[in-house]
């Protein structure tokens, strides 16, 4: 399936062009705690997606700190793009590098990633862990549009293909979502969900079920 981003424009709005109109529509009605954020350079996935364990989750959150990031950080626009075109990167899992610590994605992923870095390390985990966005636009809180988009179709194709290479796969949030928008994906073998929905650190407690096989592929 032939990549969107390609099509993605250089400056704000950060949008498709076949998505302006129904993300416009969406943004006229929404609350401002659920409005698309087309500041920000979308964020449909991040790391590499030959990835041996593949995380699910709903779209990139937003903070207005984010903002100097997206708009006037050299590197971080180069790393987020590179991502976006598959392009590889010394850190597939751009939020992870170190270089962009200052960023409130890079801080929130250390959190969250925490467990599999003290046993693999950052450079490892970022070339280990593929997480793929429900929604690839920004917005403070997640309320599902009525249309479906161009983009977030390649989103289901790449966790498709997840489940065509037999990857690790964890559902982060959004499981009724992913399971109506791919339904072999309910039963897929190598299937596992968090405990809590709420905090979606990636850890032997959050985790027991995947975590043996997490800690076998981060240390190798």
């Amino acid at each position: 399936m032939e990549n969107p981003w390609t099509d993605l424009p250089e400056s704000p709005p950060y949008v498709l062009s076949d998505e302006y109109d129904p993300i416009r529509a969406f943004n006229e009605k929404a609350k401002d705690i659920h409005k698309i954020r087309l500041e920000l350079i979308p964020e449909p996935y991040l790391g590499s997606p030959t990835s041996p364990i593949v995380l699910l989750n709903l779209n990139p959150g937003f903070m207005e700190e984010e903002m100097v990031f997206h708009l006037y950080d050299h590197d971080f626009i180069s790393e987020s793009r590179k991502t976006l075109l598959h392009i590889d990167q010394e850190y597939p899992f751009y939020l992870l590098n170190p270089e962009l610590s200052d960023s409130e994605g890079h801080k929130w992923w250390m959190k969250k990633l925490r467990y599999p870095i003290e046993l693999g390390g950052i450079k490892l985990v970022s070339r280990s862990i593929f997480c793929i966005e429900f929604f690839p636009y920004h917005s403070a809180k997640f309320k599902r549009m009525s249309d479906t988009l161009r983009s977030q179709r390649y989103s289901w194709y790449l966790a498709s293909e997840a489940i065509q290479r037999e990857a690790l796969i964890i559902i982060m949030r959004g499981k009724s979502l992913w399971y109506k928008a791919i339904p072999k994906l309910e039963k897929y073998p190598h299937l596992y969900h968090l405990h809590s929905f709420q905090d979606v650190t990636i850890s032997p407690v959050n985790c027991p079920e995947a975590w043996p096989m997490i800690e076998h592929i981060v240390r190798t």
